[in-house]
């Protein structure tokens, strides 16, 4: 009797605790599906999907891009998978590629002609769950923060390109991505919540150096990266921590640099050829320099209208943000956490910010909505955020913080509706443009 009483009280403990165990994990299935940003997943689907089946009825089933720049990295990279020369041609070097991390990327994967579109893909997917998580962390207490932050993901679908961006076929989604976790690595060191007390420490964490990767990575994606060892290396000048900026430039300027002296050893410049025939650096010296700069200034603005808005916006958002944190020190007590995330937002817009006005004077901006772009999703994230963790922790009426999230919302419609709308519907004819292109230039020749 006590046998059978003890195996029936056993097999009721199994039972509940196999109960529980089910239950922990479906919470955790739908932890983990609350942060997956599903309606701007579903968003970016459809505005992928519309153009890119009439494009393939109209190209006769082929798959093409919204560029020609694409074929030049699949070009290097069919190249060197099978000859070993990096070149557009079989028999020569050629620096023809200016961002030499995705075209090695490309010849890892195999060089096929479809291996460009999905990383993009995946980048974007990356960006979007990044974008939600963080949203939702900084909106620590709103109302319905999930789906706010599934609205403010579809904006960053729509309003900043994301399909035509992915289309292009270029590494201008993995730029944004790792600037983004670059940007905000560097943001929380300066803002002092993971300061080590040695600065040349590599194996931490989470301090600057648990991003060496990201840091090594971003600079040989695009080379306008390498501002942020600018902006960011006077920063820590001006904190006196010049083991710091010493750290950064080395982590983020020897890759560069091995390159440079690799292609300068294969018989080509330091430089890619596309970076010294689009970029600023040969200007900068000459005796129009000033003049030039501040032409190249105004070109880039009028194609990018929505950067100088952003860094007006900012500016304002630093100064709400500077009140706010006299306030937090001044209450002091249980405000550890919300004064941490309020000095990296603080970093991370001025970091964007001193970013930002380099690129505008030294690079450029547009061609097919994506020299600017990495800088938008920089700018345009932390906005959110900041403007998101103000509102939370104004003294206002709850309903008047759902408001103000609303106003950023809305403004960010005004803000990127004509970016989004123009880049949308360019879409479909560029991708027939570049499938006929080949039949034009043989009507060309035979006339």
């Amino acid at each position: 009797m006590n046998r059978s009483l003890g195996t029936v009280f056993l097999h009721i403990f199994q039972f509940l605790n196999a109960t529980t165990k089910r239950y922990a994990l479906a919470k955790r299935l739908r932890s983990l599906v609350s942060s997956f940003p599903l309606f701007a997943m579903c968003m970016l689907l459809i505005l992928l999907a519309y153009p890119m089946i009439q494009a393939f009825y109209a190209n006769a089933g082929e798959f093409v891009y919204l560029l020609d720049d694409p074929y030049i990295h699949l070009a290097i990279a069919k190249n060197v998978r099978f000859t070993g020369v990096w070149g557009i041609s079989a028999g020569s070097f050629s620096s023809a590629s200016s961002s030499p991390l995705w075209t090695s990327l490309l010849v890892l994967l195999g060089g096929g002609a479809a291996w460009p579109f999905v990383l993009n893909v995946l980048c974007a997917l990356w960006i979007l769950v990044w974008v939600k998580q963080r949203f939702v962390v900084s909106g620590e207490g709103l109302a319905w923060r999930g789906v706010w932050g599934e609205l403010y993901g579809g904006l960053w679908v729509a309003g900043l390109a994301f399909p035509a961006v992915i289309l292009c076929g270029l590494e201008h989604l993995l730029h944004a991505l790792l600037m983004l976790l670059a940007v905000e690595k560097l943001a929380d060191d300066l803002s002092g919540s993971a300061v080590s007390p040695k600065a040349w420490v590599f194996v931490e964490k989470h301090s600057f150096w648990g991003g060496w990767w990201v840091l090594g990575s971003v600079g040989l994606v695009r080379y306008e990266s390498l501002i942020l060892v600018v902006v960011a290396g006077m920063a820590y000048l001006g904190q006196r921590r010049l083991g710091r900026a010493l750290s950064l430039g080395v982590c983020m300027g020897v890759p560069v640099l091995a390159f440079g002296v690799w292609s300068v050893w294969q018989g080509g410049f330091g430089l890619p050829n596309p970076i010294l025939l689009k970029g600023a650096t040969s200007a900068v010296f000459s005796q129009r320099g000033f003049s030039i700069l501040a032409e190249r200034l105004g070109d880039n603005l009028g194609q990018a209208p929505e950067l100088l808005s952003l860094i007006v916006l900012g500016g304002l958002l630093l100064l709400l943000l500077r009140s706010e944190e006299a306030r937090l020190r001044v209450l002091e007590e249980g405000q550890t956490e919300a004064l941490r995330e309020l000095r990296l937002l603080r970093w991370g817009l001025l970091l964007w910010m001193g970013i930002s006005g380099l690129h505008l004077l030294l690079a450029r901006t547009g061609w097919f909505y994506r020299y600017e772009f990495y800088l938008l999703c920089v700018g345009w994230g932390y906005m959110a955020r900041g403007w998101v963790f103000w509102a939370m922790r104004a003294r206002m009426a709850s309903s008047r913080k759902q408001v103000c999230v609303l106003g950023l919302w809305c403004l960010g419609v005004v803000l990127f509706g004509t970016r989004a709308t123009e880049a949308q519907t360019a879409i479909s004819p560029n991708l027939r443009g570049i499938y006929r292109q080949p039949y034009q230039e043989a009507i060309l020749l035979r006339s």
